[in-house]
């Protein structure tokens, strides 16, 4: 049974207040901090590439860091998992090699759930 189009059902629900977002659904209200770099090692970014295997639903994960200014891979690890500790270990073995990563002022990822693990860093 046919009662009313799509548009028509949007019009009443604007109309009653009825039509808003949810706490979790709602757009963000700011924008996120725009990162600017004015030289080397001042800004990494770094993320997940997933590589496909011959072998289906198996993947290898390419971590890659970069320094935005540069363009320069900082450091690389290939693993068979996804890991928070992993992800750990390569930015710590990157600060190590690199003596100029005292004055990194950010470290940008996404929002996987490698990058929002929880990690006790040394001071």
């Amino acid at each position: 049974m046919y009662i009313a189009s799509e548009s028509a059902f949007y019009r009443v629900m604007r109309k009653y207040g009825l039509q808003h977002h949810r706490a979790r659904s709602r757009p963000p209200t700011s924008r996120p901090k725009a990162l600017t770099a004015t030289g080397r090692n001042q800004v990494y970014s770094w993320d997940i590439t997933y590589l496909r295997t011959r072998v289906r639903g198996v993947y290898f994960y390419l971590y890659v860091v970069v320094d935005i200014w540069s363009r320069r891979i900082v450091g690389w690890a290939l693993y068979d998992v996804e890991s928070g500790e992993l992800a750990a270990a390569l930015i710590e073995r990157i600060c190590a090699d690199n003596p100029r990563c005292d004055n990194l002022l950010w470290l940008h990822s996404d929002n996987c759930a490698a990058m929002k693990s929880a990690r006790s860093w040394p001071n």
